[in-house]
Parts: C-alpha cells; sequence; structure tokens
C-alpha cells in the first residue's frame, strides 16, 4: 500500500515534447570532449519538483530525483541507459540503470498504478506486502505467487530479491534514513531508485511523475496520457472558476494524540482545496503540514461548514473514541465529515493512492460535488464518502 499509510500520518499527479524548447544544460565537472549534445533537449516539466530527466546523447538519460529525509533532502542521479550505449567518463561511478526495465520491484501501489496506465505492469514480479495493495489483479497475482512478496523494511526477503534479479528496484524513502536492507542489495549490485512523487505538492505535480516510470518501461504512452489528464483538470477548474460561487469553509485533518494535524497550504491537498473552491478555516501559510494545539484548532473549526481527512478513523464512533469534542463542530452537527477510503483492497488499502494519484481531474470532481453540490449537480463520488452515512 502506499507509503502514507506505512508511516501512520494524515496526508502527507507533463506536457513532453509540444513545448520542448530549454537547450541541455552542460554538467558540471564534464571536460570539453564529454560536453553534451546541444541539440538534444530536457524534459519540460510543468509542475513536478521532485525529478528531472535531461538527454545526455542518444539512449542515455540522467535522472535527479529529490529525495526527502525527514526535514532534510538529498539528490541522487541515475544513469537510464538503452543498449549498452556509452556514457560520459564523469558518470561511470553513477548508479546505471538498463532501460527498457523488462523486471522490476514496486514498494508501493502508486508505482504500480503509473506502471498500469501504461500497460507496463506486467513487468513487475515483486511488490512489498499484498496488504499494501487495492489494487485486485496485483493482489491475486501474489496470491499466486505470480509476482513474488518481497517484504519491506526489517521484513524485507534479501534472498528472494537476489534470486529474482529485477533489473530495477523502486523504492521510497521516509522517516530520517533510507531503509538499510534496500542499500545492502543495491551493494550487490542491484539498482535501488528512490522515487518521490508523494511529496509533490499538486495533483498535477504528483502525475506528472508518469514521464519518470515512462522513461524505465519505455512504452511511450506517456506524453498523450498527461495531455488528456491535464487538460480535463484545466478544463474542470475552470468550469468551476466560471460559475463565481463563494468559497466553501472548509476543516482539514483530525486530532491525534493530543494536536490537530492539517495539511498545509502548499500541499497536495491544500491545492486540491483551493482549485475545488474551497478555503481553509485555518491561517494561511506556506507549510505542507500544520500542527496545531486542540484549542486553538477547536476556535479555528467553529467557522467551517465541511470537515474533510479526518484521518484513518474506520468509524464514527472511532472518531468520537479518539476526541469526544468534535460532536460541537458544524460539520459534525450538519453530518458533512467525508474520508478518502470509500474504495478499499481486499485487506483493507485505500485505492486513493493507487488510483487518485493517475487521475487527478476525478479526485477535483470528486471535491468538488461534495462542496458544491447544487450549482454542479449532486453526483456520487469515487473515493470520499460520508462518514455518517457510508
Amino acid at each position: 500500500m502506499h507509503k502514507s499509510l506505512k508511516i501512520n500520518r494524515l496526508y502527507a499527479f507533463f506536457f513532453f515534447f509540444l513545448s520542448i524548447l530549454a537547450p541541455v544544460t552542460l554538467l558540471n565537472g564534464c571536460s570539453k570532449e564529454e560536453k553534451l549534445d546541444s541539440s538534444l533537449r530536457n524534459l519540460p516539466l510543468q509542475y513536478a519538483k521532485n525529478f528531472q530527466l535531461d538527454t545526455l546523447s542518444e539512449g542515455v538519460l540522467r535522472l535527479t530525483v529529490q529525495v526527502f529525509l525527514g526535514e532534510d533532502s538529498i539528490k541522487h542521479h541515475y544513469i537510464l541507459r538503452e543498449n549498452e550505449k556509452p556514457i560520459p567518463k564523469s558518470f561511470k561511478n553513477t548508479t546505471i540503470i538498463p532501460v527498457p526495465v523488462k523486471k522490476m520491484v514496486v514498494m508501493s501501489g502508486s508505482h504500480y498504478a503509473f506502471l498500469k496506465h501504461l500497460g507496463a505492469e506486467e513487468r513487475v514480479i515483486g511488490f512489498s506486502d499484498k496488504k499494501n495493495i487495492a489494487d485486485s489483479t496485483l493482489y491475486n497475482h501474489i496470491i499466486t505467487e505470480k509476482v513474488k512478496e518481497v517484504g519491506e523494511g526489517s521484513f524485507l526477503k534479501q534472498e528472494l530479491l537476489y534470486k529474482l534479479k529485477p533489473d530495477v528496484i523502486v523504492a521510497f524513502a521516509t522517516g530520517n534514513s533510507f531503509d538499510s536492507n534496500l542499500e545492502k542489495i543495491a551493494q550487490l549490485g542491484i539498482p535501488v531508485l528512490y522515487v518521490s512523487e508523494w511529496q509533490e505538492v499538486s495533483p498535477l505535480a504528483k502525475f506528472e511523475w508518469i514521464f519518470l516510470f515512462d522513461a524505465l518501461v519505455k512504452t511511450d504512452r506517456s506524453v498523450n496520457l498527461f495531455k488528456i489528464e491535464n487538460e480535463e483538470y484545466k478544463r474542470v477548474k475552470d468550469s468551476l472558476r466560471a460559475l463565481n460561487l463563494p468559497c466553501h469553509s472548509v476543516l482539514l485533518g483530525g486530532p491525534v494524540s493530543g494536536y490537530w494535524f492539517a495539511p498545509g497550504d502548499q500541499s497536495y491537498t491544500g491545492t486540491l482545496i483551493r482549485d475545488a473552491g474551497g478555503c481553509s478555516v485555518f491561517p494561511k501559510d506556506s507549510s505542507l503540514e500544520k500542527r496545531l494545539s486542540l484549542e486553538s484548532a477547536f476556535i479555528y473549526a467553529q467557522k467551517a461548514k465541511t470537515w474533510l481527512h479526518p484521518g484513518y478513523y474506520k468509524s464514527l464512533n472511532e472518531l468520537l473514541l479518539a476526541e469526544n469534542r468534535v460532536q460541537l463542530l458544524n460539520p459534525y452537527k450538519n453530518k458533512r465529515i467525508y474520508n478518502f477510503d470509500k474504495q478499499k483492497g481486499k485487506n483493507g488499502a485505500l485505492d486513493f493512492y493507487e488510483q487518485a494519484v493517475i487521475h487527478p481531474s476525478k479526485v477535483l470532481k470528486d471535491l468538488i460535488n461534495i462542496l458544491h453540490p447544487k450549482p454542479v449537480g449532486n453526483n456520487p463520488t469515487i473515493w470520499y464518502r460520508n462518514i455518517f452515512y457510508n
């Protein structure tokens, strides 16, 4: 399942060649004979900030990924190489990933969702744990051992991974350190690619990572897929703005261990709420996540009409057990509390962390249907449920 379940945090989607204009930037440390072909171009990402693809030469790409470890970040560099093409001497010690990737292990449901959207799901030969996946096809492949369950963290099956010999393991880093067991696998010569799409601050930025996955599997479908999704998201957003509706006051997040945690204004959820015509009741800031005292949170919460993302509570009773005072809030009194756990896998994994990542326009429609049901029509949601009735 997605990493945000693993770390139990509340919250933690490119146009390709239509606007390829910027020339390749010459890399530091390249000698004159290693200068990059200036006729080649960079990938012009529109939204994503945490990765970049640059062409070094025909059949050779440099991938740069910004990986987050707590409050720090580290840039990892990789070379994606076709057919043993030569690479500049200055990159000889960089992790090399042969492309197109034929066999891969992925550790997150969102990784699998990208590959399935590209039509490359059959290349997945290993996955972390079946409890972490909502997709029924992958779940059944794991049950029948068509896809091997490789474990995660301290339970990573290193011998199995070495036996599988994947072309790459796509993983993610959380907390304050890299998975030491995955680092041991990397030392044995199996490339480990750390990705951080989950740290992007907008739905389209998160979806733009489809270009990275297509750079690995080379289906050449990402350009059209992103174009369609990007245009639909903008159409939905602009259609709502044209209605000139008043901003709908929204309470985000929920109580955890004596504090109120909520996504910040410059987060994935914060962007979605704004695009759906919502306004957070909390003060504006530039954070990815807010932490408030319960007392101050309740003061702001009095202005809310709707409460979104209260936390991982399976029922209304669980929410009340965590914090009984929420009964005093207007969203509780008016029965307007929504969570994104409507679609689940067999073991409870949330589809929101898989299909919602590759369909940002549908997530936007879900939220618009919740916040503005009368002007846009009261349509059924895909991922969001009212916890009072479902």
